[in-house]
């Protein structure tokens, strides 16, 4: 009777460590509102997914569709290029790859890494050693602190300290502008949070936006100018 009842026990265990570890992701949407455990999930334009988090070395695709509240953590990977994401909070050292689509509320703690090479970030807060790259895309608010880093490479970048001032906050926004590189050479302006944000931001300017004359050549074209009216 002893031996039953110890195998009944170790299978038990058995059965609830093979859940676990088979269980990288888990989800609760409207199909599954209890939630489910699955290996590797895909999301697409009319899925809805109230919540979502991955672990170990999973991966989730989001090509489209709806999410409300995304957490990667552990060593999982996070790659976006469409739909909504509401929230996205990157943990541990899991990795967020951004071509496409929106995410409202983007941080990353840790020592988590954030790339951003298209779409649209509403907000942007890195905290803790985590890391973002920015090369394309747009961010609307940055915020960095502790000893997070933030690489923004683009094309004639500058910045203005004192753009805005937070009365409620009693803190400056500065303003950072600049152009991606790229065929279409697009535009940008990032707001950042306050003045310490600008401490974390490691800047690659590429020089002038190529195709536009810099301000010797265009002192050279008016003088030029000048002693072609002069001989006429």
């Amino acid at each position: 009777m002893i031996r039953n009842t110890t195998v009944v026990i170790i299978a038990a265990v058995m059965c609830c460590i093979s859940t676990t570890v088979w269980g990288e992701i888990y989800f609760e949407n409207e199909s599954d509102p209890c939630g489910c455990f699955v290996d590797d999930l895909d999301i697409y334009d009319g899925d809805y997914y109230w919540y979502v988090d991955a672990d170990e070395t999973s991966v989730v695709d989001i090509f489209g569709g709806t999410v409300d509240e995304f957490a990667p953590f552990g060593f999982s990977t996070a790659n976006i290029s469409g739909g909504q994401t509401k929230v996205l909070d990157a943990l541990q050292t899991s990795r967020v790859n951004i071509t496409g689509g929106e995410v409202l509320d983007l941080s990353a703690s840790g020592q988590s890494m954030v790339s951003i090479i298209g779409g649209e970030v509403d907000w942007l807060y890195v905290s803790d050693g985590s890391e973002a790259t920015v090369v394309n895309g747009q961010v609307g608010y940055l915020w960095a602190e502790g000893l997070s880093t933030v690489d923004i490479t683009g094309y004639d970048i500058s910045y203005e300290p004192y753009f805005s001032y937070d009365n409620t906050r009693e803190a400056w926004e500065g303003l950072l502008t600049g152009y991606w590189q790229g065929s279409e050479s697009t535009p940008f302006s990032i707001i950042t949070w306050d003045e310490g944000t600008y401490d974390q931001i490691v800047l690659h300017d590429l020089g002038p936006l190529p195709g536009l004359p810099e301000p010797a050549t265009l002192l050279l074209l008016g003088c030029g100018m000048l002693v072609l009216r002069k001989r006429g």
